[in-house]
């Protein structure tokens, strides 16, 4: 009984080790860095692998230490935000903004519940968060109802949402505050 124990408690601890050293679902679809948005250009991805990670050329006035990753899924944005600088990032659930940029328009993304955006109110220094948005909701095809407010919320519960491909998404850009974080497609 007693090896029927230390063989049970050992593939137990096996099991363990093995599904906590299997790598979670990377966000790996986009990354910028934080940078004003007409030196877009002077930002290119090099190259990008799980081993070595990304590599970019950027100008002098770029920030890296303040970066973004982005996922594409079909029902959210992922972002997670790396501030590696010596300065917070306040949130602001009426200005910071999700921008999605394809060949054709713009998207801005939904934050949701303003309690869940800010479970924390700012990205502290040194620090990362991981935010999950929604995904633009197509407000053209309704058609007219008394109330603009029950007709938006009524609208909201059925989920509408834009089938943007992510392959015609261009950039996705990042406003917290007076930092902007131009995010480029990571390439396969």
């Amino acid at each position: 009984m007693r090896k029927l124990t230390i063989y049970f408690t050992f593939s137990l601890l096996s099991i363990s080790l093995f599904i906590s050293c299997v790598p979670l679902n990377p966000v790996n679809d986009f990354f910028g860095i934080h940078m004003n948005i007409g030196e877009e250009e002077d930002f290119q991805i090099i190259s990008y692998n799980e081993v070595d990670g990304i590599k970019y050329q950027n100008s002098i006035n770029m920030d890296p230490k303040i970066n973004a990753w982005a996922e594409i899924s079909n029902d959210e944005v992922t972002i997670k935000i790396v501030n590696n600088s010596t300065h917070d990032l306040q949130l602001s659930y009426t200005t910071d903004q999700f921008i999605l940029i394809t060949n054709e328009k713009e998207y801005y993304l939904g934050k949701g519940d303003r309690e869940n955006y800010f479970k924390n109110n700012l990205i502290a220094a040194n620090s990362t968060q991981t935010l999950s948005l929604e995904l633009p909701i197509d407000y053209s095809n309704i058609a007219y109802q008394n109330s603009i407010r029950r007709l938006l919320r009524d609208y909201k519960k059925t989920d509408n949402k834009f089938n943007v491909d992510k392959e015609n998404i261009v950039f996705i850009v990042v406003k917290i505050g007076s930092t902007t974080i131009l995010l480029k497609r990571v390439p396969n």
